[in-house]
């Protein structure tokens, strides 16, 4: 099983996590120990991170009282946080 454990933020973790899943899916079922035991585990296992993840708060640029987010701007930047 691959596992991977970095210090993300709430948007990547969700972004990372349904990637990692999407690809479970797709990719995860060449074979008959992956079929029935290895891909639903990992399948369920991801499922729950991501709910631990939707609970995280969302990270702030500078203050708490901004309602702009780092994952916000920088989708209005071209994709780099400045």
């Amino acid at each position: 099983m691959f596992q991977i454990e970095p210090t993300l933020c709430r948007e990547c973790a969700i972004r990372t996590l349904r990637s990692y899943t999407l690809r479970t899916l797709v990719q995860g079922w060449w074979g008959l120990i992956s079929l029935f035991v290895a891909n639903p585990a990992t399948i369920l296992l991801n499922l729950w991170n991501l709910t631990k993840a939707y609970r995280m708060d969302r990270p702030y640029l500078s203050s708490p009282l901004e309602t702009e987010t780092a994952f916000d701007r920088a989708q209005g930047d071209g994709g780099f946080i400045t």
